[in-house]
């Protein structure tokens, strides 16, 4: 093997187990929430049901999507005001 060979195959492989390096696609990564956020969300949600809140967004009092409740009960804000809130950050 001469040298640009040997170049090339130091390039492709891992130095530490001398295996090639293989770029894959990678795959979307899934954020997951932090236990605490989940329950203090979950705490909300039961509040706003004590309350008779429950269902209506927090900024404009606007009943929620049934489907998003349905898909998270968590939810507190209408998709209007959720992206408001998103395009002033």
């Amino acid at each position: 093997m001469d040298d640009d060979a040997r170049h090339i195959k130091a390039l492709l492989t891992d130095d530490v187990n001398h295996n090639a390096i293989v770029r894959k696609r990678r795959k979307p990564v899934v954020k997951l929430k932090d236990e605490a956020v989940v329950l203090s969300e979950i705490e909300q949600a039961l509040e706003r049901l004590d309350g008779g809140s429950f269902g209506y967004c927090i900024e404009c009092g606007k009943p929620l999507d049934i489907l998003r409740l349905a898909h998270d009960p968590t939810i507190s804000c209408c998709v209007g005001c959720k992206d408001k809130a998103r395009n002033a950050k």
